[in-house]
């Protein structure tokens, strides 16, 4: 009755909990988007474009870390885009979890509406 799939189970015992909260994080919004999907006219389509968003953001994160990693070999420098000291450490953690959580939102919207016009 219980069950927990292998990769999670992998990933909770690989990497540190700061990793695999973000993982967390995408499956309980995948499982509120697929659950809203089944309730549409099309759901297949629907899911594919939550698949598509999803996978989106992976790369773009992956190619943001690459362009940070070059700009860090490039300036010699840990921090080549800080513009504020470590007195905004705080702020910044709040600031982006904010800006996280309205991005997430806004491309939830933009995908629903984006689904339903092709069900249209």
């Amino acid at each position: 009755r219980f069950r927990l799939p292998p990769l999670a189970v992998g990933l909770g015992i690989y990497l540190p909990s700061s990793s695999t909260l973000a993982a967390v994080c995408g499956a309980i919004v995948g499982w509120a988007y697929n659950r809203r999907a089944n309730a549409t006219r099309k759901p297949a389509t629907t899911k594919r474009l939550g698949v598509l968003l999803a996978s989106g953001f992976i790369v773009g994160e992956s190619l943001c870390g690459v362009l940070v990693a070059g700009l860090i070999l490039m300036f010699h420098s840990p921090t080549p885009l800080a513009l504020v000291g470590d007195a905004f450490a705080t702020p910044s953690v709040i600031l982006g979890t904010i800006v996280y959580i309205a991005a997430i939102i806004g491309s939830y919207l933009w995908v629903r509406r984006s689904s339903q016009r092709i069900a249209d």
